[in-house]
């Protein structure tokens, strides 16, 4: 319970849509992931094991993939075949203090994606299509934990 308390707190933190992961607390644990408007990464998590108030530096990475079509600001009409594809290879880092019990609630979010050049028709830019991340890792010096696939599609496109 104590720990879906947590998760509900973080994910009300995040404003995103989370996908959770299961399991029982075991030292450091992934709570779950989002994925922002901007295609930043955003994940939650508790490490349960850690020395009694002290900073601990946590680092988180991920690889993937970003698709950006062309489309109006007001995202009514897009040009599915004007797309470009993106290799992803985010990080981020944050020491976090732990507290008398020696427990970390963290977060760790990515910074937004940079949007390619696209040439796009007048009226029209590149806009987030999709997101996808795998390979998804958070660790410290304390232990490292390997997370969820996080996907998110902002625009329908037809995948062949």
């Amino acid at each position: 319970m104590k720990h879906a308390i947590r998760l509900l707190t973080f994910a009300t933190l995040a404003g995103a849509t989370i996908l959770t992961a299961s399991g029982v607390c075991r030292a450091l644990e992934i709570g779950g992931g989002a994925i922002r408007a901007d295609g930043s990464l955003v994940i939650v998590f508790w490490d349960d094991a850690v020395p009694k108030n002290s900073p601990i530096r946590y680092t988180m990475s991920a690889t993937g993939k970003a698709v950006f079509v062309c489309g109006r600001l007001d995202g009514v009409q897009v040009f599915p075949s004007m797309r470009s594809t993106v290799e992803l290879n985010v990080s981020a880092v944050n020491t976090i203090a732990s507290n008398a019990l020696g427990e970390v609630d963290g977060l760790l979010s990515t910074e937004p994606l940079a949007v390619p050049v696209l040439r796009c028709p007048t009226g029209y830019g590149p806009r987030l299509a999709s997101v996808h991340y795998d390979a998804l890792s958070i660790g410290s010096l304390h232990g490292t934990k390997v997370g969820p696939e996080i996907s998110l599609d902002f625009i329908p496109l037809d995948r062949p």
